[in-house]
């Protein structure tokens, strides 16, 4: 799968789970941004034909450490602010996923 050269991360469109990955790794100061490349797993209703993970430019920028983080799915035009708990794990994810407390 030569079209995921470079994908350090991954992203599995089920979970927000993945996004501790790159948000953990990346280590950002407040304010700071920074692009990655990552492989990109579909959502069951996004597979038309093969289950091929596809190359996801994306963007996470630091609002506030280890609180708040803007993850930006440049590869599908999507942003959203993340919240995160003290181990990095999103807690909300706007829309989609929020964790009980």
């Amino acid at each position: 799968m030569e079209h995921l050269n470079g994908c350090i991360d991954v992203d599995i469109g089920v979970t927000p789970a993945t996004n501790a990955l790159p948000i953990k790794r990346l280590g950002l100061s407040a304010g700071e941004s920074r692009e990655i490349l990552a492989a990109y797993v579909p959502l069951p209703s996004q597979i038309a034909d093969a289950f091929i993970p596809a190359r996801a430019e994306q963007r996470y920028t630091c609002l506030e450490v280890g609180r708040l983080y803007r993850y930006e799915g440049l590869f599908r035009n999507f942003t959203a602010e993340l919240e995160i708990d003290g181990a990095g794990i999103v807690l909300d994810y706007p829309d989609t996923f929020k964790r009980l407390r």
